[in-house]
């Protein structure tokens, strides 16, 4: 079972290049061209001077961090919000349907395409904002940033010697694969298939470990106290 969660990241990997490549649709592999071209507007969050500890309030309007980007997934921290005032304060840092949020330092490719339950919110300071065009399919270009092509591009032209760290730059000529709405419809539609049954192996492995664990815990107990027969 271990060897199956050993497995799981390189399996997914897999996936991802075989749908970057149109390989899952048979499209083929596409020229690679600059983010700049598919995206509207790119922002970095507001710095750090702009949201003081005080501004923090619990159950207000969330504010996303690199934290809080999770497989793909927003997961806000309700003591990590703020009030609408001091939301509408820093609009131009609200989330939008289709966009994309993305971790600006530390670990690279870490994304998550922003919903309808997600828009309003604001990008937090460690993350940068992308406002793609609208022919152009948020959840998949997240799985193309979060690809290891893409991570490998991100982690070298990175900058900063203690922490890596993105700048607009870098992220306006990340190369990225061009396909028609359509064709990432339909990518997008078997890459939630087959990422849904690796999730769901790999919950499985997970959950037959723990069960392993606790069997061996209750052994060895049994065994301190003399329980076992001979």
């Amino acid at each position: 079972m271990q060897s199956v969660l050993d497995a799981h990241e390189t399996r997914k990997a897999a996936l991802l290049h075989e749908a970057i490549a149109g390989n899952l649709i048979g499209a083929g592999e596409r020229e690679l061209k600059p983010l700049s071209e598919i995206v509207d507007l790119i922002r970095i969050g507001p710095f750090g001077s702009a949201l003081h500890k005080e501004d923090y309030i619990q159950d207000g309007i969330p504010v996303v961090n690199p934290q809080h980007i999770v497989n793909q997934v927003i997961c806000p921290d309700s003591r990590k919000s703020i009030s609408e005032s001091k939301a509408d304060s820093l609009a131009v840092y609200k989330m939008c349907v289709n966009d994309i949020i993305i971790c600006r330092r530390g670990e690279m490719g870490r994304t998550a395409p922003v919903g309808e339950d997600e828009a309003g919110w604001l990008c937090g300071t460690g993350c940068m904002l992308l406002r793609l065009k609208k022919e152009y399919d948020a959840k998949f270009y997240s799985l193309v940033i979060a690809s290891q092509k893409s991570k490998q591009y991100l982690e070298t032209h990175a900058v900063g010697s203690t922490m890596k760290n993105l700048n607009e730059k870098i992220i306006r000529n990340l190369p990225v694969p061009v396909y028609s709405y359509a064709e990432q419809q339909e990518m997008v539609a078997i890459l939630d298939r087959l990422l849904g049954r690796e999730e769901e192996v790999r919950q499985s492995a997970e959950s037959v470990l723990a069960a392993i664990d606790s069997m061996k815990q209750s052994i060895l107990a049994r065994a301190f106290r003399g329980e076992l027969g001979a």
